[in-house]
């Protein structure tokens, strides 16, 4: 940790190959960044095994256009109107998928979908050869994503948030 400031963080925008902005890397390693109000999460993984994540405080409610830009025709269609809880996990979810792909939002987040909220449990997830703090608290999903099938073969496990105090 003393060191990780000195780690020459690279950036790679897939859509136009600026190194200004874009999916952030250190040599050797994959990385994902996110942060909201206050919070910060950083995720790894090997070269070669893209990685994305994000994190959302959840506000009351969801500002207007929301669904439009957001959520899928199917997603809106399963979710009550004040299920904000839910529009939020979508977003993290399919914000982690773009940023696991380095699409980043050049593809609107309502042109996909994420089904299925069938966890395994650890199972889903044991491939990653983590110690859990806690088990994964949402599902593995599928993606169906009819313009960019490169999506449709990302793997999705949501993970329990650690507040560190």
């Amino acid at each position: 940790p003393s060191e990780a400031a000195a780690l020459p963080v690279t950036r790679s925008c897939r859509t136009c190959g600026s190194g200004l902005h874009g999916k952030p890397a250190i040599e050797g390693v994959e990385l994902s960044l996110s942060r909201s109000a206050g919070s910060l999460l950083v995720a790894s993984a090997p070269a070669g095994h893209p990685i994305g994540a994000d994190i959302e405080h959840i506000p009351d409610a969801v500002f207007d256009g929301f669904d439009a830009y957001a959520l899928s025709v199917p997603e809106r269609e399963k979710l009550r109107a004040d299920d904000v809880d839910a529009r939020l996990r979508l977003w993290v979810a399919k914000e982690a998928v773009l940023k696991a792909t380095g699409h980043g939002l050049s593809i609107e987040p309502s042109t996909f979908s994420i089904a299925g909220n069938s966890c395994t449990g650890l199972a889903a997830a044991e491939h990653l050869k983590l110690t859990w703090v806690g088990p994964p608290v949402g599902y593995a999903a599928a993606i169906a994503a009819p313009a960019a099938s490169e999506l449709a073969a990302t793997e999705l496990v949501q993970l329990t948030m650690l507040q560190l105090v």
